[in-house]
């Protein structure tokens, strides 16, 4: 049987960590630089933690926002993404008002194989959000299977334990 494996929160926990512990929490940054982007440790872990369940990535959902001055701004946070995403990719970049402020939103899905270039979509997404958006942020949600009869629990345990990880909590 094959059990679905998400772990959005372990690796959101996991890129977290490293940032804070690489760089101290961005207090004063000025604006367009408060993004932390992802340390490549942090994404290195990953990838570790990832190969220790004997995942097979299926797919991989990126998310990003940030304010902008106006609701034109969606169109250069969509410019500087690049070209149309290729087979296997869907992308939307939106605009939505709130009390008066602009927040350009990115949602960016990659199935099957181009799944595996999550990492460098990321990076694209954090470029083109920090160039625009001021305090962007961005999440990552990676989803796939494993063979056998394990369930999440076992994986995230096989994950942590790739990564040397003493202090865990039971959910």
């Amino acid at each position: 049987m094959r059990s679905l494996v998400l772990i959005a929160g372990v690796v959101g926990i996991l890129l977290y960590g490293a940032a804070v512990s690489q760089k101290g929490l961005p207090a004063l940054a000025a604006p367009h630089e408060t993004a932390v982007q992802a340390p490549s440790q942090g994404l290195e872990a990953l990838a570790k933690g990832l190969a220790a369940t004997g995942a097979g990535l299926e797919e991989a959902t990126l998310t990003g926002w940030g304010e902008v001055q106006a609701p034109e701004d969606r169109a250069a946070v969509a410019a500087a993404l690049g070209a149309v995403p290729g087979e296997g990719e869907s992308r939307t970049v939106a605009v939505r008002d709130q009390n008066g402020r602009h927040y350009v939103t990115v949602r960016w899905t990659l199935t099957g194989k181009p799944a595996e270039k999550w990492v460098a979509r990321l990076h694209t997404m954090q470029k083109a959000l920090n160039q625009t958006a001021e305090s962007p942020s961005v999440s990552v949600q990676l989803s796939g299977t494993t063979a056998g009869n394990r369930n999440l629990t076992d994986l995230t345990d096989g994950a942590l334990d790739a990564l040397g990880a003493t202090e865990r909590q039971p959910w």
